[in-house]
């Protein structure tokens, strides 16, 4: 099985992955983001087969940055509603 595409972005890999775990390393550049606080709200369930996910970059300040999204069906009807914080640490100038 081949990962999403997105790995390579993100700098992830799979190192193992069996019937009981999976091991995901990621090599994390010098630009950095971590997850302060991540909320999740859950407002339906739903049995589509396709759902759409929408995501905005809320505010983004020197070291912190906050982000919202939604996932809908196709309809527009809510399914769940997101909001985290993270924190950013950019690369230096002379990097």
């Amino acid at each position: 099985m081949r990962p999403p595409g997105f790995f390579a972005a993100l700098g992830l890999a799979i190192e193992r992955a069996d019937a009981d775990e999976a091991v995901v390393a990621m090599d994390v550049p010098t630009h950095r983001i971590a997850t302060h606080s991540l909320n999740v709200t859950y407002a339906s369930f739903s049995r589509e087969r396709r759902l759409v996910r929408r995501a905005r970059v809320a505010s983004l300040r020197r070291s912190v940055a906050v982000a919202e999204g939604a996932v809908v069906q196709a309809d527009g009807a809510l399914v769940a509603k997101a909001l985290g914080t993270f924190g950013v640490r950019r690369a230096s100038a002379g990097a």
